[in-house]
């Protein structure tokens, strides 16, 4: 599903955001990637999607490499949804918002249209579709950021920080959303109550390197670690 190899990331100040980063991911997986800010999570998704550039390794989705010829393929396949939903709403109903990325691949308004309510269905948010973005509730942005990836049926969803701002409320009903999803999900986050409760599997990052990469029970469970790191 995903390979990384030997991925490192120079940002041209010369920041080395991820260093040798080595990780896999199988079809189905959740996988939550922990660590303080700057540790270089939100790095590792972008760098899946091709926003953020590879310096040296490799990124395979499906055994396509991540490059820039390769971007509208890997973007078919894999969806983010970023930590503002307000940088993904920019619309005026919520139906174009959804309809946004298949437009954009050409694809007919009937495929479109199949897609749109699909995604909206999937979601619960049917009733939502003619409704303007930035009225919507944090929690309702949230699952219309994630019903516009669904709508380009991609194999795997990237999520930065999905419960930051929510209440709890929201909190409770976008974890259990997304625990009903099939896709492989690559899961960004401080919060480690939805990691305990939604993912199976958690990589730790330090500086751009990987310090665990275990099951949740076990990475969970070493409060040493997690206190030396500044994680709790």
């Amino acid at each position: 599903m995903i390979d990384i190899i030997d991925l490192t990331v120079v940002y041209p100040d010369g920041t080395k955001a991820l260093d040798n980063i080595n990780l896999s991911a199988k079809k189905g997986e959740r996988i939550a990637i922990i660590g303080v800010n700057g540790a270089g999570k939100s790095t590792l998704l972008l760098s899946i999607v091709g926003v953020v550039p590879i310096s040296t390794g490799s990124i395979g989705v499906d055994s396509c490499n991540v490059t820039k010829k390769t971007l509208p393929e890997i973007r078919k396949m894999v969806g983010m949804v970023f930590q503002n939903p307000d940088d993904q709403l920019f619309m005026t109903k919520v139906y174009d918002d959804v309809a946004f990325a298949p437009r954009n691949y050409g694809m007919t308004e009937g495929e479109v249209a199949s897609r749109v309510e699909s995604s909206l269905e999937s979601l619960g948010i049917t009733h939502l579709k003619e409704r303007a973005p930035h009225r919507l509730s944090g929690g309702e942005k949230r699952r219309v950021a994630i019903a516009g990836v669904l709508a380009m049926e991609p194999s795997v969803i990237l999520l930065d920080e999905p419960t930051s701002f929510l209440d709890p409320r929201s909190r409770k009903m976008l974890i259990e959303t997304l625990a009903e999803l099939p896709h492989t999900q690559i899961i960004a986050t401080h919060d480690l109550d939805m990691v305990q409760e939604l993912c199976q599997r958690v990589i730790v990052l330090k500086d751009g390197v990987i310090q665990a990469d275990d099951t949740a029970e076990i990475v969970l469970a070493d409060k040493k670690m997690l206190e030396e790191l500044a994680i709790i």
